[in-house]
């Protein structure tokens, strides 16, 4: 009897823990549905267990593609994979076969992908966190994939254009090839500068009145992840007071059933000023009871400083082409796509109306 009783407890523990399991997973698939890079996690198997839209979009590969494929067999035969710099990349050298191999992880590899009935070339920055079991083999692989094709194709665009400025310049002044020569050092950094955005996810449960932080909002608001319980009232304390009530009025407008997308102020315990973004919508049940609220929050801070160097520079170079400086010249590689097209316009005209020489100095 007792051997009995003892086996319908495990049972029981068992159904319970696959039930967590595969609400887990579902909170997870809804969480990175609507990204815009690509996620994918891959299992033990080595399979492709969750994956959203921005995945199969990237590689140009259908569900269908997908349900019998093993990372280690896949052998990538059905894409070109270059580096940053074009040159083939080996099938142990790939993002997700180097963390699976080396039970390493990579972060932020620039690779550039095409299926071979494909002409064009999808650019990403590639990421794959393995996680690891006690006995040390994989239990599941986290792997990240941000298209970047715009960034690139603009940095070769901006590329052959001082290409050309040099051709022009470099006969009449020695002082403008020096400059020349340290903008191509620089250039040489950039693919360094491009980082992953950090994006964290939260929801407060109103059955259980519990407020869930990810380890990644814990970071962004400068606090040691799930160090203590957080509360709705902690979360405010944090905002720039200027912020505060636009906030809790917008969070509480979604109460209502209307989601938000907003940018706030938020201060640190050290007293820096960041700027976060989050987009949040409520649940309801059958009977349109309020269950849940759940979002994102990302820390923006670092877009909005080149935004504002790339508006300052466009501005400089509207007035005087004289007036046009090196280093936020580099800033325009990181910018967002509309400045960078209105700065090459004006560039342009510019030179093509000048016939004396100009020249790049810091401002």
């Amino acid at each position: 009897m007792t051997q009995v009783l003892q086996r319908r407890k495990i049972e029981q523990e068992r159904k319970l823990a696959e039930q967590e399991l595969k609400a887990s997973e579902l909170r997870f698939k809804a969480l990175v549905q609507d990204l815009e890079s690509g996620v994918v996690l891959i299992d033990g198997e080595s399979e492709f267990a969750i994956y959203n839209p921005a995945f199969l979009q990237i590689f140009n590969v259908s569900e269908q593609d997908l349900e019998h494929m093993k990372i280690q067999n896949l052998g990538w035969d059905m894409w070109d994979v270059v580096d940053k710099d074009g040159n083939a990349l080996q099938f142990e050298s790939h993002p997700v076969q180097y963390a699976r191999i080396n039970r390493k992880p990579v972060k932020n590899q620039v690779i550039g992908i095409r299926r071979y009935s494909h002409d064009d070339w999808v650019w990403t920055l590639a990421s794959a966190e393995p996680l690891l079991n006690p006995d040390g083999s994989i239990n599941i692989i986290i792997c990240t994939f941000t298209d970047i094709t715009q960034l690139k194709n603009t940095e070769d665009a901006l590329k052959i254009a001082n290409e050309t400025l040099e051709e022009k310049v470099k006969e009449r002044t020695v002082e403008l090839e020096k400059a020349y020569s340290t903008l191509k050092e620089k250039e040489e950094l950039l693919s360094d500068a491009q980082e992953m955005a950090h994006v964290g996810n939260w929801e407060q449960n109103f059955v259980t009145g519990k407020l869930h932080w990810s380890d990644e909002m814990y970071r962004i608001f400068g606090l040691k992840p799930q160090e203590f319980e957080v509360n709705y009232g902690l979360f405010l304390s944090y905002l720039h007071p200027d912020d505060q009530d636009y906030v809790d009025n917008s969070v509480k407008g979604a109460l209502s059933g209307k989601p938000f997308s907003i940018d706030y102020r938020i201060i640190l315990a050290n007293g820096e000023e960041r700027i976060a973004h989050s987009k949040g919508d409520t649940v309801f049940d059958k009977k349109n009871n309020l269950v849940r609220i759940r979002g994102t929050t990302q820390d923006i801070t670092d877009l909005r400083i080149v935004e504002e160097k790339i508006k300052t520079l466009a501005n400089i170079v509207e007035s005087s082409l004289e007036a046009v400086g090196l280093y936020p010249l580099m800033a325009l590689f990181s910018a967002g796509i509309k400045e960078q097209s209105r700065f090459m316009v004006i560039l342009r005209k510019k030179f093509s109306e000048s016939i004396y020489p100009f020249w790049l100095h810091p401002i």
